[in-house]
């Protein structure tokens, strides 16, 4: 910048850190979200509000019993292959900040992801959504890292 006579004049922009530096401290808070879903969900049958509306068929609850699965609670548990495909799976940097993108990551084809389609059609929910009560322990998380971050430079 230059002051009106044409000398230049200083900026007092102090530059701290990057995006991607921004990331690397967010992404262990991020990879968190799936493992924290899939636990409440097997562990009490709980969607993002509340229990999950359908129980298990006739006929899948039997399966499930020959697998010697529970079939009192919805978990979607069966192989735990659909569970154990939900993590990070895109992460993009731009000008305009981060976006941490969470899906199947593919090791199944689409299945994975399409049994996410499937169970969330016929629950009326995303049955991969945070609860409020995690979705505030994720932020506080968030807020902590990026504090951390920051704090490096002041």
């Amino acid at each position: 910048m230059f002051t009106s006579s044409g000398q230049r004049k200083r900026d007092n922009l102090v530059r701290v850190g990057t995006f991607e530096g921004l990331a690397e401290v967010l992404r262990p808070v991020i990879n968190e979200i799936p493992g924290m879903v899939s636990q409440r969900v097997k562990s009490t049958g709980a969607g993002a509000s509340g229990s999950f509306s359908t129980p298990y068929s006739r006929g899948w609850a039997r399966e499930r019993n020959k697998k010697g699965l529970q079939t009192s609670k919805k978990d979607f548990w069966f192989t735990g292959d659909m569970w154990g495909t939900f993590k990070l799976v895109e992460e993009k940097i731009d000008a305009g900040g981060i976006v941490f993108t969470l899906a199947s990551d593919g090791s199944l084809g689409h299945n994975g992801e399409h049994l996410v389609d499937i169970h969330s059609k016929n629950e009326g929910q995303n049955i991969l959504e945070l609860t409020q009560e995690e979705f505030n322990e994720i932020d506080k998380k968030i807020m902590d890292a990026i504090n951390k971050y920051f704090a490096r430079w002041l």
